[in-house]
């Protein structure tokens, strides 16, 4: 007797796990059980207790039945939340408040449980101190021989970007030591910069920044240049952002005269900024810090649009 009363109590917790967990049917008539977690409108991943997760064919599904609240996206950017069913294709939506909405299969454009829709609302919104992406480049040179010369550079770059903001910082430097010249450091360079952009409607948006430099050779502690403006989103799709506005800065903001004068009547001019910087200034150019140059999209001399007097 009380071999029969064990036997009725496991079917009744498996009877049990199975009604209260979501399902799905498959058109050659398989029956999956566990939990929906998410789907793209192609494929749905559903986790289950002794499988993990398991990834169907949306197309191959027939039947979806749930327990708890999911979250539809239609193609139309709508959401409904509410436990799921399906029915002569199309899913059936038990919202709390609106009754039971129904929506085509063919017009499902994303499915999210309660823990993937917290997790993709914190993405859109994250704190300031989460949701970083960036990188670190590291470089080290050493010559030995006819010349005793080492470069060290460094260049570090962070990107914070929610949905209608973005905070970009970015630092760089550069020591290169010559053991047979003197002084022996030839160059001791450091670049910083911050600038915020913020959404003012889906195309338009402003922007504020600074850059600051350091040059040790130069006697220059700190320099810094802001600035701030409007820009507008020439293209701006999901995958593509190319935003059309930019900071303008004088040219005496990039070079420093050196005194010098060449046997052309030129005279020669000297960085006082980093690339980064003067690609922000003159966006498509190309610039070589070592010569002290900038050249044009196609390797012509970058003319000064008015004379650059003496710093």
């Amino acid at each position: 007797m009380r071999k029969v009363e064990f036997v009725v109590l496991i079917a009744f917790f498996g009877l049990s796990s199975a009604v209260f967990a979501d399902q799905i049917t498959l058109k050659n008539g398989d029956h999956l059980t566990g939990t929906v977690v998410k789907s793209d409108g192609k494929t749905l991943v559903l986790h289950t207790e002794f499988a993990g997760d398991v990834t169907v064919d949306f197309k191959a599904i027939t039947q979806i039945t749930t327990d708890k609240e999911l979250h539809v996206t239609t193609s139309d950017k709508k959401t409904i939340v509410g436990p799921v069913t399906t029915s002569d294709g199309k899913i059936e939506v038990a919202t709390k408040t609106g009754g039971t909405v129904e929506v085509s299969t063919g017009n499902v454009a994303l499915i999210r449980n309660d823990a993937e829709q917290a997790a993709y609302d914190q993405s859109l919104h994250p704190g300031l101190l989460h949701g970083w992406n960036g990188g670190a480049n590291v470089g080290f040179s050493l010559a030995r021989g006819n010349s005793q010369t080492s470069n060290l550079a460094l260049a570090i770059n962070a990107v914070h970007a929610t949905l209608n903001d973005k905070i970009t910082i970015y630092t760089t430097s550069i020591e290169t030591n010559n053991e047979l010249a003197t002084p022996s450091t030839v160059a001791n360079l450091v670049t910083a910069g911050i600038r915020y952009d913020r959404n003012i409607n889906p195309r338009m948006f402003g922007f504020v920044g600074a850059d600051f430099m350091s040059n040790a050779l130069q006697d220059l502690d700190l320099r810094g240049v802001y600035g701030g403006g409007l820009g507008y989103h020439a293209i701006k799709s999901a995958n593509t952002t190319r935003p059309a506005g930019r900071r303008e800065l004088h040219p005496r903001d990039l070079f420093e005269w050196s005194g010098k004068y060449a046997g052309d009547g030129s005279s020669h001019l000297r960085l006082l900024r980093s690339d980064e910087q003067i690609r922000r200034a003159h966006p498509g150019r190309r610039t070589d810090a070592q010569g002290g140059k900038n050249y044009g999209d196609h390797g012509e001399t970058l003319h000064l649009s008015r004379p650059v007097e003496r710093i």
